[in-house]
């Protein structure tokens, strides 16, 4: 999703809740460039204050983020965690996502 400035609270008060409800980290994968790298080290400082847990990859091609998002952690263990929300950094702009996860809603 593409999320604007004006809906970042309710976005973070709906990660809160969901951490809440069943501890899943978030996942962030981000392509490493300058932006990316600067949007994640604002988003984890606000995430912090908030207990909110993350998980981070880097992702340097489409195979390889495609791979990512097919093999998410489905807690069929107790020892494995479910990823629930994923934020994507700088990835993904020219492949439709949703097409990956067809169980999830994507929105723009």
């Amino acid at each position: 999703m593409i999320l604007p400035v004006s809906h970042l609270p309710v976005f973070l008060t709906q990660l809160q809740a969901d951490s809440l409800l069943a501890p899943s980290p978030l996942l962030l994968l981000l392509y490493p460039t300058v932006d990316s790298l600067c949007a994640l080290s604002l988003l984890t400082e606000l995430l912090k204050p908030l207990h909110i847990t993350y998980t981070v990859k880097y992702i340097h091609n489409i195979p390889q983020l495609k791979h990512e998002l097919i093999n998410l952690p489905k807690g069929d263990d107790d020892k494995a965690m479910t990823i629930n929300n994923v934020v994507c950094l700088n990835v993904g702009v020219s492949i439709p996502l949703a097409g990956l996860l067809p169980e999830c809603t994507a929105t723009r």
